[in-house]
């Protein structure tokens, strides 16, 4: 907010101050649906969405496609468990990489790399409802490392670059 500096080497930024607007580039612009909105956040902003089907939606376009190395940083605050069978995704690119929280609060993520593959990984984190949790899921070379209030809580060593298993998505 305000006089932060752009992370260095970003390919884009989201700050939520009120519109969906990537603070790098006029071409990566999000879009809000399904009723997402603004409200006060752990910093300025945040996005506000109903657990049930609002989202934000990047445009299609080659700086978000991930190979070897890829840093997914949030603030979240959840206010509910998401649905009851899967709890919510916080970021996704499909078919590529994707972080959530489950019902129970623990932290996910999935990577298409060769190990462990697009399946879902639990962390065994648990981002409390009701509270401001900055996480960041850190890929590099498949080792992935989850950080959940700037300390690692689950390392996983996968191999493999982040590959695409929905190309046509």
């Amino acid at each position: 907010k305000g006089g932060t500096p752009l992370p260095h080497g970003a390919p884009a930024w989201f700050q939520a101050e009120g519109n969906a607007n990537d603070r790098i580039s006029v071409h990566n612009h999000w879009a809000v649906h399904n009723g997402a909105t603004f409200a006060p956040g752990k910093v300025g902003q945040a996005l506000l969405l109903d657990g049930v089907d609002d989202s934000v939606r990047a445009p299609a376009n080659s700086i978000f496609a991930a190979d070897d190395v890829l840093t997914i940083e949030t603030w979240i605050h959840p206010t509910g468990q998401g649905s009851p069978s899967a709890g919510g995704i916080i970021v996704n690119k499909e078919g590529e990489y994707e972080n959530g929280r489950l019902p129970n609060g623990t932290i996910r993520w999935a990577f298409a790399n060769t190990s462990p593959g697009w399946n879902w990984t639990d962390t065994g984190f648990v981002a409390p409802q009701d509270e401001w949790t900055h996480i960041a899921i850190v890929y590099d070379h498949g080792v992935v490392t989850t950080y959940a209030i700037g300390t690692a809580v689950h390392t996983l060593n996968g191999s493999g670059s982040i590959g695409d298993v929905s190309p046509n998505l």
